[in-house]
């Protein structure tokens, strides 16, 4: 018989700083459960403790015993209370005691899923399921945050107004910057109607094939992580890296696209040589840049998930996702038969969702629209999303009244901010950049 990792003396000894007093008590339950405990004596111990504090009752080994009926619980108890070393093992002790849980997580999660290959009615899909249901569990943990009292929840939101009162810093990630001449720059639409980008949000951008949703994604992966330190990783499923850098070097330098790809620049052998200066700059500007991408021809929503976590546990950090695009993600066959092409678009998207919010990070989804300027599935994507832009291009009549634009994002949904008026841009398609275009109303 395999006996699981774990330490008696660890779970002993949480227990009994969880005695010594009950602020101490109160930190190890937001990050301790019960259930967590290797042996289940320590663990009704643990619970019973909790349980006392939530009564208003002492948590003391006195009380504690008289409180439980339970022989071998009483004992553990008993045993505890002469174990207190000091409160600066409480770190220590945590960080112990949650690791040994892990690994009998981690062989509890191989011993099911050896149980269920062998059944052949299962289908892969469905262990693909379990397996990345069961890690998310253990790497973002919501740390027992199911019930959460008034009083903690203003607390938390009182601190939060304090720190956004003190901060110079900006809400959110911002998308806008302020030139030296005083002209704003990027996209200050967007950022009024969301308060920057904020963790956990998804942004849906839709639009038909070529007309800008990778330069406006691409547009603001600059912003955050070219003109600040934001990280960002973007999920490419159309391009080679090379030619995603290729994109942002012409965004950066003002030289096209097509001469930059081809290697074929145009102008006098002085303007040649300083196009390929300047190139040579924003290849070197870019390669000390926070944009991380992928060179991904197909992409599956799991794929998608676990690079995301792959990378914020490679980096420590992750600030911003980009997915290009959801028409070009894939799911499992099984996993999706029977459903239609708009039901795996709504299904991507709430996983999108999902993901955003246990990584605590924006993620900007891109979309494709049809011809007729349609979303598949649209109201129930958009049901998932904090904010959905249709970027389309405008009319005749409306470039009459908006001689600078040529785009709009078209608002179908804000959650925070209001939806009354679309956003201007302007997109210089040969040099990949895309801006909004500003107007006093």
């Amino acid at each position: 018989m395999i006996t699981l990792p774990h330490c008696s003396q660890t779970e002993i000894e949480i227990l009994a700083l969880a005695m010594y007093s009950k602020a101490t008590l109160a930190d190890l339950s937001t990050q301790i459960k019960p259930d967590q405990f290797y042996f289940p004596d320590a663990g009704k111990a643990f619970d019973l403790l909790i349980r006392l504090d939530q009564e208003g009752k002492p948590t003391d080994p006195v009380t504690a015993v008289s409180e439980s009926d339970d022989p071998t619980v009483n004992q553990t108890i008993i045993r505890a209370s002469s174990e207190y070393v000091s409160a600066e093992r409480a770190e220590y002790l945590v960080k112990r005691f949650l690791e040994y849980h892990q690994r009998r997580t981690y062989f509890k999660i191989g011993k099911k899923l050896q149980e269920l290959s062998l059944d052949t009615s299962i289908k892969p899909s469905e262990l693909t399921d379990v397996i990345e249901n069961e890690m998310m569990s253990i790497h973002f943990s919501e740390e027992n945050r199911e019930i959460i009292d008034p009083k903690t929840a203003a607390i938390e939101s009182m601190d939060d107004f304090y720190t956004r009162e003190s901060s110079s810093e900006p809400l959110g990630i911002q998308l806008s910057r302020t030139q030296t001449n005083g002209t704003i720059y990027g996209f200050p639409g967007i950022d009024k109607c969301l308060y920057g980008l904020q963790p956990g949000d998804l942004i849906l951008v839709a639009g038909q094939s070529g007309e800008g949703k990778t330069a406006l994604a691409q547009n603001i992966a600059a912003l955050a992580s070219l003109s600040q330190e934001y990280l960002t990783y973007y999920e490419n499923t159309e391009m080679t890296a090379s030619q995603m850098v290729t994109r942002f070097v012409a965004q950066m330098t003002g030289i096209p696209f097509e001469e930059i790809f081809t290697g074929r620049l145009r102008g006098t052998p002085e303007q040649i040589a300083l196009k390929r200066k300047n190139i040579e700059f924003a290849h070197e500007k870019f390669s000390k840049s926070n944009i991380y991408l992928s060179e991904l021809p197909s992409l599956t929503l799991g794929q998608s998930k676990g690079l995301a976590r792959k990378f914020k546990h490679k980096y420590g950090q992750l600030d911003l996702l980009v997915i290009d695009y959801v028409g070009r993600m894939e799911m499992d066959a099984e996993m999706k038969k029977g459903m239609q092409e708009w039901q795996v678009m709504a299904k991507i998207t709430k996983e999108a969702k999902k993901l955003a919010q246990q990584l605590r990070v924006p993620i900007i989804l891109l979309a494709q629209l049809t011809e007729e300027g349609n979303l598949e599935g649209a109201k129930k994507m958009i049901n998932d999303t904090d904010a959905t832009f249709f970027l389309e291009r405008l009319t005749e009549e409306q470039i009459k009244e908006f001689p600078s634009a040529t785009h709009r994002l078209r608002k179908r949904k804000v959650r925070r901010g209001s939806t009354e008026r679309d956003i201007l841009l302007q997109f210089n398609k040969p040099i990949q950049r895309i801006f909004e275009v500003y107007y006093q109303q």
